[in-house]
């Protein structure tokens, strides 16, 4: 009778541990699914904030007009940019690029052939008013203003000469101002010998097939 008792305080024993760890499974299932959905439930709600807010954004940008400058006509590369083959209209703002243009710049050409009814922009033309990105690794150094130079437009390249010595070997016209003169972009390492050279007025340019 003691042996049966024994058995039975066992199993009861066992049978408790049982129930206890199969509801302590419970509730960490019950904690993981609670994690689970609010952060599904985050992520829903960071992502229908920043859709909605694209959305909102291409909406004003397809609203809002913006006047830019077309090509009236089809335009060859090199072309001079006039009143008489080009116009202003309005477009969404949305189709237009960061460099559009809305007027006609100082002595404007086309760079590249362009179809009618192109917008136009910094990246399709060369103008006295375009300034030229410097390559990596180089430096923009300006040129005396009363220098006297050879017919050159942004992004033409030129040889520097400083007392019938070449200084700098293909450098790049950068920007064209009436009223400072030229900039040119040269490599870092040419740049304190232009910079003298312009300094004490001992300088020229030429233009350079490279």
């Amino acid at each position: 009778m003691s042996q049966l008792r024994n058995f039975l305080h066992a199993v009861h024993t066992q049978f408790r541990q049982l129930v206890a760890a199969l509801i302590h499974t419970l509730h960490t299932k019950r904690t993981s699914q609670l994690v689970l959905v609010v952060s599904v439930s985050l992520i829903v709600g960071v992502m229908t904030g920043v859709m909605s807010h694209q959305a909102n954004r291409e909406k004003r940008q397809w609203s809002s007009q913006v006047s830019v400058l077309v090509a009236t006509r089809a335009l060859r590369a090199g072309e001079p940019l006039s009143l008489a083959n080009t116009h202003q209209v309005d477009l969404p703002e949305a189709i237009i690029a960061d460099d559009a243009i809305a007027d006609i710049p100082t002595n404007a050409t086309t760079r590249i052939g362009v179809a009618a009814n192109t917008p136009l922009s910094l990246s399709l033309i060369s103008s006295d008013d375009a300034r030229l990105q410097l390559p990596e690794g180089w430096k923009g150094v300006a040129l005396p203003v009363n220098l006297i130079t050879p017919p050159v437009q942004v992004g033409d390249t030129v040889d520097v000469i400083a007392r019938d010595v070449v200084i700098a070997s293909g450098a790049l016209v950068a920007l064209i101002d009436p009223g400072l003169g030229i900039t040119l972009a040269v490599p870092g390492e040419q740049a304190a010998m232009v910079a003298t050279a312009a300094h004490v007025g001992e300088i020229g340019i030429v233009l350079s097939s490279k």
